[in-house]
């Protein structure tokens, strides 16, 4: 297997979405595959290891207001370049895989790969230019263009997507890269009996992925007595507040990431809220897969999921039959949800072995041994499509 060069905005051991993301890749490729690179905090070793893994800092993160970030990325970008091409010639790296949250980076990895001769792979964790509006957006078009042009082939979060950019790009070659895990999947246990209130949970993060789904589910839940809705997250009590979803009926846990799955098997049943509407584009909304959704998969407890009809995250749930789906932007049909679930164990027994089902496609040597197969695909030098 060829030496792989992953960039990314965010690295291990933070927690945000990416950092754990490449962290879990780094954990699953043999040592010496995959090494990681990127932006860390300031004093952070120029060179360390994270579970067997070498990671480089070739970039900093720093808290300041929008605009100074802005000056500073931009800055540091040309040394950005020259740290990337520099690593890449050292480590003897034959490809480069470039995350994108940050459409900067995501510029510097693909001039990077250039000057070092080496075949450029990004990886979109969501939509760019369809998501971003204002002043920059026809130059970010081009820029998306252009690294589409000059990619060897394209991974992307989700089949949905991945569906959307092929509409967009039919000249490029995509597939999905999708979120993984490393821990074992648990065995098959049939969930509990219901209590009395019965115990109502809500994971993840409240923004606007989610927010309107989650308003719509809290003021349903709280005109019953009988239900008792708590949000594992890491949300404060007082931003859920601001958003009119905290009452007599609610709790707020928050739990280390690594306790997550183990926390949510404490409860009845999992309220999985998708956005209808709200600030992002249409597009993003129809293609996000959230992360807080594996999680859910693995909790062996019963899933209702509160999504519009038309988004892959709904598709997702229709083909592997691993949720209740309600499609419709209706608290009361969320709740007749609930009571048909309370009603019917066997249904719940079904949904949650269909769960870790479903939950095998994203186990971390699953998803290498896919990626390790399209990178020798490429990197051989073979036909444009796999």
């Amino acid at each position: 297997m060829s030496r792989i060069l992953m960039l990314s905005t965010f690295l291990p051991p933070e927690r945000t979405g990416s950092a754990i993301i490449v962290g879990n890749l780094l954990k699953s490729a043999n040592k010496g595959e995959l090494l990681g690179a990127g932006c860390c905090p300031p004093g952070t070793p120029r060179q360390f290891e994270f579970e067997g893994a070498r990671i480089w800092r070739i970039g900093t993160t720093i808290s300041r207001p929008a605009r100074m970030l802005t000056l500073i990325w931009f800055l540091e970008l040309p040394l950005y370049v020259l740290r990337t091409v520099r690593l890449i010639k050292t480590q003897q790296c034959t490809a480069v895989i470039v995350v994108y949250p940050m459409g900067r980076h995501l510029a510097a990895g693909c001039l990077a790969a250039q000057w070092a001769g080496v075949p450029f792979f990004p990886y979109f964790h969501n939509t760019w230019i369809e998501n971003r509006k204002g002043f920059f957006s026809p130059f970010r078009r081009r820029v998306q263009r252009w690294i589409f042009r000059h990619a060897a082939h394209v991974f992307v979060m989700s089949d949905g997507l991945k569906e959307l950019f092929a509409r967009n790009y039919p000249d490029c070659s995509f597939s999905s890269l999708v979120h993984t895990f490393c821990d074992p999947i648990p065995a098959y246990a049939p969930p509990p009996s219901f209590r009395t209130p019965c115990r109502l949970a809500i994971q993840g993060s409240i923004g606007d992925a989610c927010l309107e789904a989650t308003v719509r589910i809290y003021k349903a839940v709280c005109s019953r007595e009988d239900l008792l809705l708590t949000y594992i997250t890491r949300t404060t009590e007082n931003r859920l507040r601001e958003h009119g979803i905290w009452g007599a009926n609610t709790r707020c846990d928050n739990v280390a990431p690594e306790d997550v799955v183990k926390r949510l098997a404490e409860e009845d049943i999992l309220l999985l809220p998708h956005g209808f509407t709200g600030s992002f584009a249409p597009e993003e909304y129809q293609t996000i897969f959230p992360t807080r959704t594996i999680e859910c998969l693995l909790s062996r407890r019963p899933i209702i999921l509160h999504a519009p009809a038309d988004c892959f995250l709904t598709r997702f749930f229709r083909e592997h039959q691993c949720g209740e789906i309600v499609d419709e932007p209706n608290g009361q049909k969320v709740l007749d949800c609930v009571d048909a679930l309370r009603a019917n164990p066997a249904r719940c027994a079904e949904l949650v072995r269909n769960a870790l089902q479903a939950a095998r496609l994203f186990h971390c040597e699953t998803v290498w041994n896919d990626l390790r197969h399209t990178l020798e695909h490429y990197i051989g030098g073979r036909a444009k499509t796999p």
